[in-house]
């Protein structure tokens, strides 16, 4: 069961994202000392409003979520892992909506909401949590407010509801139904984040070079190779290798010096073709990952040729 501070959140990203004003937002459970069907309270125009949450998995229609990409999820970030994970298909990501809405509408049944003018439902998904943003995502390309209006608009109109929202945190999109007005679709740029148009896209398919350097990742990238200046990446084990030549070292802090057999590299050259760094001598054998790496005659560990003299 989600925490009162999970789904309080989740609320304000929505109200905030939408521009929705309120105030007094409280944990009813605590305002009542009992349960009332809510799980969050706000005030909105002056009237109390009883707000349900819930979280939106993606593979709710083709596994339990208590053991499916939500738990896994969860684990690797524990771990701090972060592999790839793939999503399922388009109808089951719209099935697995489905679900989890008529399953809220539901469990509301059994409540009567009598401490509030009006009762909401707040679908978070795509959260912007590091253990949960993939098993929550939902690619707004592929939902409509046809095939939402399909799915959900009789039973909603059927529910305790006057209002629902599908909101998509990371992206900005919000997906809200009302009963006068059916299904809508509004997009909330992010600060900051930059939107790419078809012709960029195909732009970037023709020449990928136009992008220009792109960095590593912060997580991956901990320390700097002292000589070439290549990222060394950690690999979660007791060792880390430089990206570039595949040199285990003990990583120390960017511009400081690194493993023995870098150290006893010196300069030889004028001009370094990489970052306008000098290109060291190559060391005859430099270890990756516990072998021995013999560099041709004239190769520098940045994989630059070294000008002989």
């Amino acid at each position: 069961m989600a925490s009162f501070e999970h789904e309080a959140a989740v609320v304000r990203r929505l109200l905030d994202t939408s521009a929705l004003p309120y105030a007094n937002l409280a944990d009813p459970k605590v305002l009542y000392g009992r349960e009332t069907g809510a799980d969050v309270q706000i005030e909105h125009e002056g009237r109390k409003i009883g707000i349900q949450v819930t979280d939106f998995a993606v593979d709710e229609a083709i596994a339990d979520p208590r053991r499916g990409l939500r738990a896994t999820e969860r684990e690797n970030a524990r771990r701090e892992r972060y592999p790839a994970y793939s999503l399922p298909l388009a109808h089951d990501r719209q099935r697995a909506l489905r679900i989890r809405v008529l399953d809220k509408i539901e469990k509301a049944r059994g409540y009567t909401f009598g401490e509030y003018y009006e009762v909401w439902l707040v679908v978070g998904a795509g959260l912007a949590l590091n253990h949960a943003v993939v098993s929550t995502f939902l690619p707004t390309m592929f939902v409509s407010v046809d095939d939402l209006n399909t799915d959900l608009d009789a039973e909603l109109r059927r529910s305790k509801y006057q209002r629902a929202f599908v909101h998509v945190e990371v992206g900005g999109t919000v997906f809200e139904w009302l009963r006068d007005r059916r299904w809508q679709r509004t997009e909330t740029p992010l600060p900051g984040a930059e939107t790419m148009g078809a012709e960029d896209v195909i732009r970037l398919l023709r020449d990928p070079s136009s992008v220009g350097e792109v960095p590593p990742h912060p997580k991956s990238v901990q320390m700097i190779c002292a000589e070439c200046g290549g990222p060394f990446v950690r690999e979660y084990r007791a060792a880390s290798r430089c990206a570039l030549t595949g040199a285990t070292s003990t990583p120390t802090k960017a511009g400081a010096r690194t493993s023995s057999a870098l150290r006893s590299a010196g300069c030889r050259d004028d001009d370094c073709a990489r970052a306008r760094r000098p290109v060291h001598r190559a060391s005859r054998s430099i270890r990756t990952q516990n072998k021995p790496l013999h560099l041709p005659a004239g190769l520098a560990p940045c994989g630059l040729s070294v000008r002989r003299r």
